[in-house]
């Protein structure tokens, strides 16, 4: 975002004004020191898209830059991203004849070198990328639309589905054969989020492309979006095989007040594997710490908690009951959640709601009580311990 010296907060803590090499005040130049000092390697970088705001043409180049900088630091290949609201000129302030202008002419070029799949993601949409010899991602434009307005509505105020994505992409992922890993990202949600009645930015056929990827399994897909800056991770639905959704918080935005109690800046490490030819993994969140100038992992934040996982969709009391069994007398001390994942591996592809539905049955039905570390207010397995009640 360039701020041109403005005086007022600007819509993202990365700006054209903050030194390109102050890991302090430069979260993406701090990200990009600590996966060298981490030596974090991966096999994708994603981004859910908004480059920048208002299409600015200066600031998309360099967020464009960066972005390529930071997946040859993990030695990702190219970043995989698509396309944002922001990253459109909708309102045609900066370009008279194409809305999508700016991204036209990025170089290297956007979404992707491969000029057969570029061109299918601009005409139809959404293109597949695949990443040998397991990663298979689909790219989806859920911004095409924008820009284009109707009496009764304006496609720039919710994400869409290309039409052409719901008739070829089965034939186009049979013509490629099967992948051990499936991941669609796009830049809307696909379901509505816990946001204000009058906001209207849901995909408008979200649900149809939800019901098709439940059909395209197994194994069963990951969805990764962005948008409103809300971190959370939840199954599409209570079907075996519906997609496992991971709504990514921002990198870098200055969030609104309204989000502040609810939100953070955080980055990801996600986990995927193919087990029994279905999806599961983890995940790992770090958070901005705005007065240190730093990334940490495991802090207690109102974002998405700091690790968590996904794939495990049976009975939470059958799973509570296990683990009591593990859990000594009183006399002999509390065990640690780490003990209990070490012998359950279950416990490491739990949703963190689904972890929180478990420590309540624990307390409620096995005389099981939970504490962590001094300080911590969730139930952070890192720090979470498991006891008897006296």
């Amino acid at each position: 975002m360039i701020n041109n010296g403005a005086t007022s907060d600007p819509p993202s803590r990365l700006s054209t004004d903050i030194a390109l090499g102050d890991r302090k005040t430069n979260p993406f130049h701090a990200l990009i020191l600590l996966a060298r000092e981490k030596e974090i390697a991966a096999d994708a970088l994603v981004c859910c898209g908004d480059i920048t705001v208002c299409a600015d043409p200066t600031a998309m180049n360099l967020g464009w830059l960066q972005l390529n900088r930071l997946a040859g630091e993990l030695e990702a290949g190219e970043p995989i991203v698509t396309t944002g609201n922001h990253d459109l000129d909708s309102r045609f302030k900066v370009s008279m004849t194409s809305p999508q202008r700016a991204l036209r002419f990025l170089d290297p070029p956007f979404p992707t070198r491969d000029e057969s799949a570029a061109a299918c993601y601009w005409a139809n949409g959404y293109c597949i990328l695949d990443r040998p010899p397991r990663l298979r991602i689909v790219l989806v434009n859920t911004c095409s639309l924008h820009g284009y307005t109707t009496e009764a509505d304006r496609q720039l105020d919710h994400g869409f589905v290309p039409e052409q994505l719901f008739s070829q992409l089965p034939a186009d992922l049979k013509a490629r054969g099967p992948a051990q890993i499936n991941v669609l990202v796009c830049h809307h949600h696909p379901l509505e989020i816990d946001l204000p009645a009058e906001d209207r930015s849901v995909i408008s056929n979200g649900q149809e492309l939800v019901s098709l990827l439940t059909t395209l399994t197994p194994p069963s897909w990951m969805i990764i979006h962005g948008h409103r800056h809300l971190p959370n991770i939840r199954y599409a639905s209570a079907v075996a095989h519906s997609p496992t959704v991971f709504s990514a918080g921002s990198f870098a935005a200055n969030l609104h007040l309204q989000l502040q109690g609810r939100a953070a800046n955080q980055f990801y490490l996600i986990d995927l594997e193919n087990f029994s030819n279905d999806l599961r993994g983890s995940y790992e969140a770090w958070t901005w710490d705005q007065h240190e100038g730093e990334w940490l992992k495991g802090q207690n934040t109102r974002a998405l908690p700091a690790s968590g996982g996904f794939g495990y969709r049976s009975s939470a009391n059958s799973l509570a009951q296990t683990i009591a069994e593990l859990v000594p007398t009183r006399t002999d001390g509390p065990i640690t959640w780490r003990f209990a994942e070490d012998r359950l591996a279950e416990l490491r592809f739990l949703l963190p709601q689904d972890r929180r539905e478990i420590l309540d049955l624990l307390t409620a039905n096995h005389q099981i009580d939970w504490e962590t570390d001094s300080g911590r207010t969730n139930e952070d397995p890192q720090f979470l311990r498991l006891g008897r009640r006296p």
